[in-house]
């Protein structure tokens, strides 16, 4: 263990972690940006979520509002 390891730990010992989320192929965990502490994290599934859109496509369609009516009131 080096020195700048020793003062990392001591400043997350002091102040708290400062965790950072971080992305691996098969897992997301917590990471200390001072230290390098890792939580257990998550693992992924093989296989990913499929991504549909259920109900009425006309839903989704984008149109363009209706201009208003201007009122006159005297």
């Amino acid at each position: 263990m080096n020195l700048l390891e020793t003062v990392g730990e001591l400043y997350c010992g002091l102040r708290g972690h400062h965790m950072l989320i971080q992305f691996d192929p098969k897992r997301v965990f917590l990471r200390c940006a001072s230290c390098g502490h890792e939580s257990p994290g998550w693992t992924l599934p093989e296989v990913r979520p499929r991504l549909s859109i259920r109900g009425d496509a006309q839903r989704f369609v984008l149109q363009r509002p209706k201009p208003h009516q201007v009122r006159r009131v005297a």
